[in-house]
Order: structure tokens, then C-alpha cells, then sequence
């Protein structure tokens, strides 16, 4: 039993406004990795083909990976194989010659194969437990341990929530002519820099989408997205504010069905001393009013409207 190492580039866009690879392209890298590993298999290779999609992904970030001019080694293993799903687990981790190991990912993703003419999920072949038996490594480090998803905000959920309005691109859709799971992330990092900038949430240098830092992300993918001519929906609220991060909730809708849940987990961070920093007591107020529940929420739904 084995992880499989794939060096993934590491390129120029891939870095993002505070000098080091944006939190969305890390799924990218995952994406690259994994199916990589599946072409080392005709079975898996073959499954490519005829239909696989992404249930779940959750990754913990643990340090800024800078640009590079060599690829940055992606490590996959098979956490375990079910009847109808296959969990994966990823380090991307740098390896010194001494041995010392600098992680900068750690990831963990769920996927099911499906029937793309019907939809519907289908069984894993023998053939595909034989052809990934080699990686199934069941006792590797998990990101968050396997944390529960936040409760999102969604109907009934903080009576504050802000809703972003997002666009379906056609440049979104992937082979499945399908939403790729990666893109959901960029929609949710358009939605979290909107809240910001409406907000007022301006941690760290006065910039709203500056000073914060993305330590941990998972998300649900409940239903496919397709292209279409309006926008989706994206839902912000608050699920938890500690003393120098807080925790974001997401649901990507529309009014007819959910698409995902998810959440992420955003530290307060001095980008000029690169340490983290509590929040002040305006951001604290701020984010208090669009989580479900609070005082500051159910105050600001009480308010008349303009």
C-alpha cells in the first residue's frame, strides 16, 4: 500500500493578491492529482470516461505556498473504497533531503460514480477496488478531523443572510457539461469578497477583501449545475466568530433546489507581521448580524425596510 506523488505546476496564474496559490486552486491541483492516479488504471481510467462526480470535498490549509519555478508534489492515497463511493486523501507537502516535511494542503474528497444518462448512483466494480487496492492507505491524517458542515444559512436560516447574485459561465462547465466541483469554490470566494466589501468586514490592513486568510473549506455538492442564462444564488451567514477567526456558511441555490452547502473558516491575519490578530469589537458586531439567531441579526430583520 502506497500514496501516489504527482508533481503539479505550480503556475503564475495561480497566485493570488497577497503573493501566494489562492485557496480555490488548490482543488485544482487535487483534480490534477486524482486524475492522474485513475489513468495509471484502465478500470479507473474507464470510469473517467463513463462517470464520476464529486460528493464532497473538505481541505485544511496550513501554509502559503509561494510561486515556484518546480512542481509542488500532490501525495494521493484511497481512504477507503465502499460500495458506491471511493474517499480520497491528499497532502500537498514539500519533502527537504533531511527528511523534514512542510505541508501546505491537507485534503480529503468523496466521489460516486454515476449513470450520466439517468443520473443516478452506481456501484463500484470489483475490477475498480482491484485497480485502486495498491493506495488504499485507511489510517492517513484527515483535514479537521472529519468536522460536521455548519449549519448553512438557506431558508430559515439568519434572517440576515447575504445573497449574492453569481453567474453560470460557460467556461465553468466540465467535460459532464456540469458546473465543475472546483468552480463552486470560486463562487463561493466571489460571494465572501461581496459580503465583505457590503459588510463593512475590513480585518487587518482596512481592506475588506485584505487581512484574512481561508484556513479550512468543505463543501456538499447536492445537486448539478448547468449552464443557464440567470444567475445562481449564494447565500452567506455566520455560523461561528471566535477570537481571532470566524466561520462562514453556504448555500448555493436557486429557488427551485439547493446545488451545494459549505462552509469556510477565515482567520484575521496582519499580512504585513504574517500573524494572526484578534478581531475588534466592530468586526465582531458586524459579523454578529448575520448569524442565525443572534440579537444583532434578529434586530436587523426587524427593521423597516427603505
Amino acid at each position: 500500500m502506497t500514496r501516489f506523488t504527482f508533481g503539479c505546476p505550480v503556475r503564475w496564474s495561480d497566485v493570488d493578491a497577497y503573493g501566494h496559490v489562492n485557496n480555490v486552486v488548490y482543488l485544482t491541483y487535487l483534480e490534477e492529482a486524482r486524475v492522474a492516479l485513475f489513468a495509471r488504471a484502465e478500470a479507473s481510467q474507464r470510469r473517467l470516461d463513463t462517470g464520476v462526480v464529486v460528493a464532497r470535498h473538505e481541505i485544511e490549509y496550513r501554509a502559503p505556498l509561494l510561486p515556484r519555478t518546480t512542481p509542488v508534489p500532490v501525495e494521493t492515497w484511497v481512504r477507503r473504497v465502499g460500495n458506491s463511493s471511493v474517499t480520497f486523501g491528499y497532502e500537498v507537502v514539500d519533502t527537504a533531503p533531511d527528511g523534514t516535511r512542510t505541508t501546505y494542503a491537507l485534503a480529503s474528497s468523496v466521489l460516486v460514480p454515476v449513470n450520466m444518462r439517468t443520473g443516478s448512483p452506481c456501484r463500484v466494480s470489483p475490477e475498480e477496488k482491484a485497480a485502486l487496492a495498491d493506495y488504499v492507505l485507511a489510517d492517513g491524517p484527515q483535514p479537521g478531523a472529519g468536522s460536521p458542515l455548519p449549519r448553512s444559512p438557506g431558508p430559515g436560516g439568519s434572517p440576515a443572510e447575504h445573497v449574492f447574485a453569481c453567474p453560470v459561465r460557460w467556461s465553468d462547465l466540465d467535460a459532464f457539461n456540469h458546473v465543475n466541483n472546483v468552480t463552486f469554490l470560486e463562487y463561493l470566494q466571489e460571494a465572501r469578497v461581496h459580503f465583505a466589501h457590503r459588510a463593512g468586514v475590513s480585518v487587518g490592513s482596512g481592506q475588506p477583501h485584505e487581512g484574512a486568510v481561508v484556513v479550512h473549506q468543505q463543501i456538499d455538492y447536492v445537486a448539478p449545475l448547468r449552464l443557464r442564462p440567470e444567475p445562481v444564488q449564494v447565500a452567506v451567514g455566520v455560523a461561528r466568530i471566535g477570537r481571532s477567526s470566524y466561520t462562514l456558511t453556504y448555500e448555493v441555490r436557486d429557488e427551485l433546489r439547493v446545488y451545494a452547502r459549505a462552509s469556510s473558516t477565515q482567520v484575521a491575519y496582519d499580512l504585513t507581521r504574517h500573524a494572526a490578530h484578534p478581531l475588534t469589537a466592530g468586526e465582531r458586531d458586524i459579523l454578529e448580524r448575520f448569524t442565525a439567531g443572534s440579537p444583532a441579526a434578529t434586530a436587523a430583520s426587524s427593521r423597516p425596510g427603505p
